[in-house]
């Protein structure tokens, strides 16, 4: 019985030391230096069909010809050809010109979007924010301090001076890639400390999302578990009743 007993304090220590052990590694997993968290969520950009269609029929009013009728029409036959062509021509060029450059291609163009959401809960400014995109895209940005920002460029990285501890960073970036190019490149965010953990919202929902987040407490609490079910395994077999 004695030796029982002194099989059950070895493995108590046993027991007590692989904690220490597992508590050890999630200290060194979880317990590092300020750093950012980012939140990814991929969507595709959809436009209500209405709206399309009228768009749609807007663009067909403004053709050349349609407006020099029109016009010719309103103006009674008090204009001649070439006012009646230059003021087609200023109306024409006034309304497509919102389709140059960046929208040549019309609003289908940025069929996928990309919206992050930047957090610092450390008790560090996080200096030199630097978000690398997986391709160019439009962006609008708002900072720490609620000041949004929409560069009339594309980007393919986007730079904040710093956010502020228990603050926030929001980006949106609209591609005109599918989305399986995007996740294949992927999002990387560094710091003047570091690089930011990223997560991806779209891949893990609900609990699978808690878990993900949280792998390494997950870890952890899965090891405690797994000692205190041994132990109590060893109680039953070791006790007087439990012995063959």
């Amino acid at each position: 019985m004695s030796l029982s007993w002194e099989k059950l304090g070895k493995f108590l220590v046993g027991g007590i030391a692989a904690v220490a052990a597992v508590a050890t590694i999630y200290a060194a997993l979880v317990a590092r230096p300020a750093s950012l968290t980012a939140e990814l969520t991929y969507y595709y950009q959809h436009y209500p069909q209405q709206f399309i269609e009228r768009l749609t029929a807007a663009n067909s009013k403004f053709q050349y010809k349609s407006l020099y009728e029109q016009i010719r029409s309103l103006s009674g036959g008090t204009l001649d050809h070439e006012k009646i062509d230059a003021i087609a021509m200023y109306a024409m060029n006034s309304h497509f010109s919102t389709y140059q450059g960046l929208f040549e291609k019309g609003p289908k163009q940025y069929g996928t979007s990309l919206f992050v959401y930047i957090d610092n809960s450390s008790s560090k400014v996080a200096k030199d924010v630097v978000v690398n995109l997986p391709e160019s895209a439009l962006v609008l940005i708002e900072d720490e301090s609620g000041i949004y920002t929409a560069p009339d460029v594309l980007l393919r990285s986007v730079k904040l001076s710093s956010i502020a501890p228990s603050n926030h960073a929001k980006i949106w970036a609209y591609f005109s890639a599918d989305m399986k190019a995007l996740k294949e490149n992927g999002v990387r965010i560094s710091h003047a400390d570091g690089v930011a953990d990223v997560y991806e919202n779209e891949t893990f929902n609900g609990i699978d999302a808690l878990v993900a987040r949280n792998s390494s407490l997950v870890l952890f609490i899965c090891g405690v578990l797994f000692v205190i079910a041994a132990a109590c395994f060893s109680l039953l077999v070791l006790s007087p009743n439990g012995q063959q």
